[in-house]
């Protein structure tokens, strides 16, 4: 019982000797992300160090702050929709603090169309969200000028393209 106590006893200093040495690996980087033709603060912009894990979003004062950087030279990307990305190299120090500031531009960014379909059955009571019902005959009955009570023209957010290529879309809520 002895022999154990004083080994747990050691083993806790051997560990305690050590964490020193790890906890200044790394350092900190913070800034602030404006957008460059009006400099205004820029909210939203995703900050990462490359070729780690670290990353954040810039507040809504466009300021961001980024712990635990390896120590050295790091890329610090930022990147946002409708801005073109930026980058910067910074050092970083073990413990101390490295300042980055990005201008961005404006670019157009061109976004692909989302199509989502459903397959399957689930029950009403399982679906949070907005249900409405469109069987098979109100596909069938549905026109322009003669809507039906059941017409997915009728639906909220429904869209019909006839077979012409005429379309309608339904009302919204």
């Amino acid at each position: 019982m002895r022999f154990v106590r004083h080994s747990v006893s050691a083993l806790a200093f051997l560990c305690l000797c050590t964490m020193p040495l790890t906890a200044q690996t790394g350092g900190t980087v913070r800034g602030q992300v404006v957008d460059s033709t009006t400099k205004q603060a820029l909210a939203g912009v995703t900050v990462q160090v490359q070729g780690t894990a670290r990353s954040t979003v810039t507040g809504t004062d466009g300021n961001f702050s980024l712990g635990e950087v390896p120590a050295g030279s790091v890329v610090v990307r930022a990147t946002r929709i409708g801005f073109g990305p930026q980058q910067q190299i910074v050092t970083v120090t073990a413990g101390g603090t490295a300042d980055a500031r990005f201008e961005m531009s404006p670019q157009a960014s061109l976004l692909e169309a989302v199509v989502v379909t459903g397959y399957g059955t689930q029950r009403r009571e399982a679906i949070t969200g907005s249900v409405s019902s469109v069987d098979a005959s109100g596909c069938e009955r549905w026109r322009e000028d003669q809507r039906q009570p059941n017409d997915p023209g009728t639906r909220a957010g429904v869209e019909v393209i006839q077979n012409n290529g005429e379309r309608a879309r339904g009302r919204r809520s």
